[in-house]
């Protein structure tokens, strides 16, 4: 009985946030739908060789910095968020440098998610 009393209680103060949630409006999608169409084009440059593959080979100094130990974040075009109908869109992109590590041992750790709790936990 005591569990069903702390479930209700649980419902009662979500109510009001789920009673907020809304649909996506389709001006909103549009938007969306519309970021990604750039970003794949974005990609497929990158991947014609008509940009620079790696972000941090568009400018001289980011290469030196995330060699350096620097670990780089910022949002794609220079803003983050973009503002579209209803919405908002945030999009960033970052780099890291771990020597001595091949791309195998790195693809393991972003594919161990039962892990995570150990991998990404506070260092402090």
């Amino acid at each position: 009985m005591r569990d069903k009393s702390k479930l209700a209680a649980l419902f009662l103060l979500l109510a009001p946030a789920l009673a907020n949630a809304e649909d996506l409006k389709p001006e909103t999608l549009q938007a969306w739908d519309a970021y990604i169409g750039a970003a794949k084009t974005r990609m497929a440059e990158r991947a014609r060789g008509q940009a620079p593959f790696l972000w941090v080979d568009e400018a001289p100094n980011l290469a030196q910095r995330v060699r350096a130990g620097e670990v780089l974040v910022e949002p794609v075009d220079g803003y983050s968020p973009h503002m579209v109908p209803h919405g908002l869109i945030h999009d960033w992109v970052g780099a890291v440098f771990i020597p001595n590590v091949k791309l195998d041992q790195v693809m393991g750790v972003l594919g161990d998610y039962e892990q995570y709790k150990d991998f990404y936990r506070p260092w402090w």
